[in-house]
């Protein structure tokens, strides 16, 4: 669809004041992001989607009740650890939805240089659906419990939510907030923008904040349900397991620059 039907006046002050970082966020009529820069502006629209380039990892998590195939759309092997699995019984979007049980359950995928969150821009998101909100428990990360190591980590502590980024020890909960209820889906996400990281629970912000720290792991795999400790074994001391069902994992780089809930399944093109 055009974005500007009939053409476009661009504002004398959008020439002269703008930098070529600023974005203008535009959402068209199935809710995906456009971002349209300065340079758009200077020599016509000629932008993409933040779908489907900009994609690094899908995971709807639908399937049969109890199967054990689960698939990331942009190609990831995903491991298993115990339990995990697809359950029909619960799902925000499709027949299905990962359910970890809380007793070992865990799923991880191999670092690679296309999903890195180290430096660019990002944004993570997904439906959480807690059958607990007690404990420390994980979500998404990257992340080695290990000093001036570290990485990313998004996850509940008790009915709050966190995210850490750098090293360990070093910006331990760089974002805190929120509330979650028990047996109830949530909309999650985190944005990086620069330096400027955003926590969202259900599409508001729940907490800003900046860091010019950097990642120190980038080789470690990624992992939902619990993170890596000291030795390198997934499955953390410490870390209550995550027992909830999650859909729709989602890691779209670089263009994160607004965040809408989600109405329905993410597309796979």
């Amino acid at each position: 669809m055009p974005l500007f039907p009939g053409g476009l006046t661009i504002p004398t002050n959008i020439l002269s004041v703008a930098d070529n970082a600023d974005k203008l966020l535009m959402v068209d009529s199935n809710s995906e992001l456009f971002a349209i820069t300065k340079e758009n502006f200077l020599n016509g629209i000629s932008t993409t989607k933040e779908y489907f380039d900009n994609l690094v990892f899908l995971a709807h998590f639908n399937g049969d009740d109890n199967s054990t195939t689960i698939t990331d759309v942009k190609g990831a092997t995903i491991t298993r650890y115990g339990d995990s699995k697809i359950s029909t019984a619960e799902s925000k979007f499709g027949n299905g939805s990962l359910l970890l049980d809380g007793a070992g359950d865990y799923l991880s995928f191999p670092y690679s240089d296309a999903i890195d969150i180290n430096s660019d821009d990002f944004k993570i998101e997904c439906w959480y659906y807690p059958l607990a909100i007690t404990g420390f428990r994980t979500i998404f990360a990257q992340w080695q419990q290990i000093t001036a190591k570290g990485g990313f980590l998004l996850a509940a502590n008790g009915s709050s939510l966190l995210f850490d980024f750098g090293a360990f020890a070093e910006n331990a909960d760089l974002l805190t907030g929120g509330t979650l209820t028990i047996n109830t889906w949530h909309h999650i996400a985190v944005t990086r923008i620069g330096s400027r990281f955003t926590l969202w629970l259900n599409g508001v912000a729940v907490k800003t904040a900046l860091t010019s720290a950097t990642k120190s792991l980038t080789t470690v795999n990624f992992s939902i349900g619990n993170f890596y400790n000291s030795s390198g074994v997934l499955g953390a001391a410490g870390a209550t397991d995550t027992f909830a069902y999650i859909n729709e994992l989602r890691i779209a780089k670089p263009t994160p620059f607004a965040l809408t809930v989600p109405d329905s399944a993410f597309l796979d093109s």
